[in-house]
């Protein structure tokens, strides 16, 4: 799945989400905060539009994908739920799991 253009202000609110994420490595080496960066803007630049939307049975944007990922509200708790209790095998399954629980850990 391609890059694509973050709404107007997902990106402010990113890097403001993206700091806590990573304070909580402050204390591992500058390789694993690095890592940890460069796969939270991957998710943030290419948040798997198509499996969340294969998933969820309606049209997922990019701002309610950053949001399910980044900044989740209530509502968006059925989408964790939905993946956490996927079979591997589902065709949606490792993916998105590995994506959610990345940003959820």
């Amino acid at each position: 799945q391609a890059a694509m253009a973050a709404p107007p202000g997902d990106e402010l609110v990113f890097r403001e989400v993206l700091k806590g994420i990573l304070a909580e490595f402050d204390n591992h080496d500058a390789a694993t905060q690095k890592e940890v960066q460069t796969g939270m803007e991957k998710i943030f630049n290419s948040p798997k539009l198509d499996l969340l939307t294969q998933l969820l049975g309606e049209e997922v944007d990019a701002g309610a994908a950053h949001r399910i990922f980044f900044w989740p509200i209530v509502r968006d708790m059925r989408v964790y739920a939905e993946v956490f209790g996927l079979d591997e095998t589902h065709p949606c399954g490792k993916s998105i799991k590995f994506h959610l629980m990345s940003v959820f850990y």
